[in-house]
């Protein structure tokens, strides 16, 4: 194995047949550990887990999340994506993971997701947006482009047009709500398709929609109780999977933070009092409570969207460090430990 970090690593590179059959493997292998933990009712038909929905669940992530579309040469390819990106077997099982979460979560009737591609779809038929059918799928562009040439996007681009859009804000579903939640009002979801179509002048629906699920992970709702009902301690292996979900839901959590936000959350971690963050922040104090109140509700979402729920210290000890970086990012991490120490 000399050379490679793994030895699936070693097979990509030497034995093409050998890894695809131990990729899938490990693919099936990662999916029983995780699909248990999705009610059958919503998540498989109302099927009960077993070794056969397994393979059928595996089957589906690899050849509809992990193979490229049938769309020509420079279609992505998301093993090859895993392997160039993921460098030990721990890294490797968390991507499957994701694009399993992603799966499951496509089979429940409506998602946030789901509905943001619906009002986009409706975009266009006002004439907002215009909208193709070609052999490929559906593609968007921008009526004052006209007609172009689809582009297939690298995950370098999908991953550029996520971060953009991430800065936008994000209408976050409200604990007791029986509904998803919109997301984006109209006016910013034109803002979603400017900056996306900002990449590319023509995109597919297919990209389009992953775009929207690596920005709104949080939002995309996990289910962590057994077929019983029951919750259950997660494993080892199966928490190592979902770190790298973890890692992304707690980046889009911050980015949707306002300065202000940011100051109150930071000042609540650390007992900073409130008379002090009125100073930092030049509120009224029940500002300041209101504005703790959102985000301990804006943080029980957070929390609800993650799998391992019976580890939410490591989403908060993660979600204190991004939080502190951002604000080191923002120049108002020495000001307000300045203040805070004379508290």
């Amino acid at each position: 194995m000399t050379g490679f970090p793994t030895e699936l690593h070693r097979l990509y590179n030497e034995d093409e047949d050998l890894f695809h059959e131990q990729f899938y493997a490990l693919v099936l292998s990662v999916s029983a550990m995780i699909a248990p933990r999705y009610p059958p009712k919503t998540y498989n038909n109302n099927q009960r887990w077993s070794e056969e929905e397994y393979r059928a669940l595996a089957q589906d992530v690899y050849i509809k999340q992990l193979l490229p579309p049938n769309t020509g040469a420079s279609a992505t390819n998301q093993i090859d994506w895993i392997m160039t990106h993921a460098k030990t077997d721990e890294a490797i099982r968390g991507l499957i993971g994701r694009h399993i979460k992603i799966t499951l979560n496509d089979r429940r009737e409506r998602t946030v997701v789901n509905n943001l591609i619906a009002r986009i779809r409706e975009l266009s038929k006002r004439g907002k947006l215009s909208m193709q059918e070609l052999p490929g799928g559906r593609y968007y562009s921008l009526p004052t482009i006209g007609t172009t040439e689809p582009v297939q996007l690298t995950e370098s681009d999908l991953n550029q047009a996520a971060n953009k859009v991430r800065e936008l804000p994000i209408i976050w579903r409200q604990p007791d709500a029986k509904r998803e939640s919109a997301a984006y009002p109209s006016d910013v979801l034109m803002k979603v398709m400017g900056i996306v179509l900002s990449i590319t002048k023509c995109i597919s629906e297919t990209d389009l929609r992953r775009i929207l699920e690596k920005v709104l992970t949080a939002l995309l709702p996990v289910h962590i109780e057994t077929s019983e009902g029951k919750e259950e301690a997660v494993s080892k292996d199966v928490n190592q999977i979902l770190l790298v979900e973890i890692e992304e839901s707690i980046q889009v959590f911050v980015k949707g933070l306002r300065k202000e936000e940011l100051v109150v959350l930071w000042a609540h971690t650390q007992g900073i009092k409130d008379e002090v963050v009125v100073e930092l922040i030049g509120k009224v104090r029940q500002t300041v409570i209101d504005y703790r109140s959102k985000i301990v509700d804006k943080l029980q979402i957070l929390l609800k969207s993650m799998s391992p729920s019976d580890t939410p210290e490591v989403v908060i000890a993660r979600l204190i460090e991004v939080v502190r970086a951002r604000l080191e990012e923002l120049g108002l991490l020495q000001g307000i430990d300045e203040i805070g120490s004379l508290s």
